[in-house]
């Protein structure tokens, strides 16, 4: 699921198993109204972003499916007659992977000025920018990460990545250069990553696996813990 507010509207686009994807006005959901649009796909989309582009005239849409691939869709915007309207522009399809491609949205800027959106995580990693007006992508040579967040630091903008056993801040010198600081988690894999600009710290959901040396039995417990967005250093933790 993603919700974008455009103007006096908010949209909400959500992904079902059946690989379908609609988007809503916020006043169809609440009163059960049909989609404005639904669009149907040869895989499921387990991972959705809303984003306008065209100074707000086209809204864009972009799912991660199933086989590894991302599909976006561009549509124009209006709001002619006060009720927004959803028209096809485009639709264009890349393979980013083999396997379901998360989106994890990051809205940062490399060195060089090219604006990121999102890391794409498959069983390759690829870095998803913009190119002008339009979407494109670029593959790094990280592998295992299992999420990803933007936070702004006195350096600057910056990356927090995830992998089962590290967290990672890396500074974005291109689309294809990071260099990286990391932090071993130990028994903790992180899976979610969350930025608190008021905070300045990582809201990071683990989990903690541990074996019984005993009995061999086999523990799981999740956390929520939050880390220093400089240091990556746990401040506070809860079960």
């Amino acid at each position: 699921m993603a919700i974008l507010s455009a103007g006096s509207s908010t949209f909400v686009a959500v992904g079902t198993w059946t690989n379908t994807i609609s988007i809503y006005t916020s006043d169809q959901l609440n009163s059960g109204s049909a989609p404005i649009v639904s669009l149907e796909e040869q895989y499921f989309a387990g991972s959705l972003m809303l984003r306008t582009a065209s100074n707000g005239s086209r809204l864009q849409l972009l799912g991660g499916l199933s086989d590894g691939s991302l599909v976006v869709h561009e549509f124009d915007f209006e709001t002619l007659t006060g009720e927004p309207t959803l028209n096809l522009r485009d639709r264009k399809i890349s393979y980013l992977g083999t396997q379901p491609l998360a989106l994890h949205p990051v809205h940062s800027r490399t060195a060089s000025g090219d604006e990121l959106l999102a890391i794409g995580l498959s069983d390759r990693t690829s870095i998803i920018f913009l190119n002008g007006d339009k979407i494109d992508f670029s593959s790094a040579s990280l592998t295992g990460l299992v999420a990803a967040a933007a936070i702004n630091t006195e350096k600057g903008q910056s990356l927090v990545l995830a992998t089962p056993s590290e967290l990672s801040i890396s500074q974005v010198d291109g689309l294809k250069k990071l260099h990286i600081q990391t932090l071993d988690t130990g028994y903790k894999s992180a899976s979610k990553l969350v930025w608190s600009s008021t905070y300045r710290a990582i809201a990071t959901g683990v989990i903690e696996r541990t074996i019984d040396s005993i009995t061999g039995d086999y523990w799981q417990n999740a956390w929520l813990e939050l880390r220093d967005q400089d240091s990556l250093q746990g401040e506070s933790a809860w079960q």
